[in-house]
């Protein structure tokens, strides 16, 4: 699962910045992040490569957060790996997941209208877009976070009683 979790992230990242450079890659239909919501904002393959390089940067921003929480539950699963199931540091790591996937959706959110901006403010006045939208996966993806965070303290006081029941063994 770690290496899974290795892969997950080059691909996210590199096809985060493939998909700028080769707009033809997406399909009409849109798709899902922050790349695939400005593509009806503007002509992508008329744009100059130096709003290319900003729309990398600006849509890769949240997705470097998501990947800081995927490198932490790979130090989860070789953690596991190793048997070190009921200890603070497996907790801490998983606690980091869940905090990554909450910065994740914040920079999502953020992200995006300065992204809308960053891709038409070149256009004339009344043309130019701020995008913001709060989606149903964001809410659902804090849920889920909020649940692993909550899972991660569970499993705190759980090594710690493990710890205390070693010691009288």
């Amino acid at each position: 699962m770690s290496t899974a979790s290795l892969f997950i992230i080059i691909f996210m990242l590199g096809f985060n910045s493939l998909f700028w450079i080769f707009p033809s890659l997406l399909s009409d239909s849109g798709g899902y992040g922050l790349t695939a919501q400005m593509m009806g904002l503007t002509n992508f393959e008329m744009l100059p490569w130096w709003k290319i390089t900003g729309g990398i940067i600006l849509s890769g921003i949240p997705l470097v957060s998501l990947s800081y929480g995927l490198y932490q539950l790979r130090v989860l699963f070789h953690t596991y790996s190793k048997g070190d199931y009921f200890s603070t540091n497996a907790a801490r790591l998983l606690g980091s997941v869940g905090k990554s996937i909450i910065i994740w959706i914040l920079l999502n959110i953020l992200c995006e209208p300065l992204l809308s901006y960053w891709l038409t403010f070149q256009e004339p006045i009344g043309n130019r877009v701020i995008f913001v939208s709060i989606d149903f996966q964001y809410i659902a993806a804090v849920f889920f976070a909020f649940c692993v965070i909550l899972i991660s303290e569970i499993l705190k006081k759980a090594s710690v009683i493990n710890a205390e029941n070693q010691q009288i063994i």
